[in-house]
């Protein structure tokens, strides 16, 4: 029968191993039967002992469509990943862009005079 475990506590160590908190099957002959018992008795540990399923047993019509799912996905996720690197260039250019104008922009333009003293104004006494 084949055990799944899981740890209440990612990485739990018991047995020489590292426990996941995400529940991982092991194949029946994996543990001996005293091995079984100390895992079981761990309340660190969530033990449990699987009946054999009849009709697990996956097609190869089956797993030739999942490994072109799989392959269609991961030809997506490049493409999804190169939209992302051409985007990311785009976005750096249009900021250094936007850094130029900021700059002119704070900075007086060459063709105005400057003067050290500000202008008076003449005020009419009346």
């Amino acid at each position: 029968m084949p055990v799944q475990i899981t740890a209440r506590r990612d990485g739990f160590r018991r047995l020489g191993m590292a426990h996941s908190a995400s529940t991982v099957t092991y194949p029946d002959d994996r543990f001996t039967p005293e091995e079984l018992r100390i895992l079981k008795a761990e309340p660190n540990l969530i033990v449990t002992e699987m009946k054999d399923v009849v009709g697990t047993q996956t097609s190869s019509s089956e797993l030739s469509e999942a490994h072109g799912r799989i392959a269609e996905l991961e030809a997506g996720m490049l493409a999804l990943n190169q939209d992302i690197n051409d985007l990311k260039t785009q976005l750096d250019s249009v900021t250094a862009e936007r850094d130029q104008l900021l700059a002119a922009q704070a900075s007086p333009a060459p063709s105005e005079p400057t003067s050290a003293e500000p202008e008076k104004s003449e005020k009419k006494k009346g």
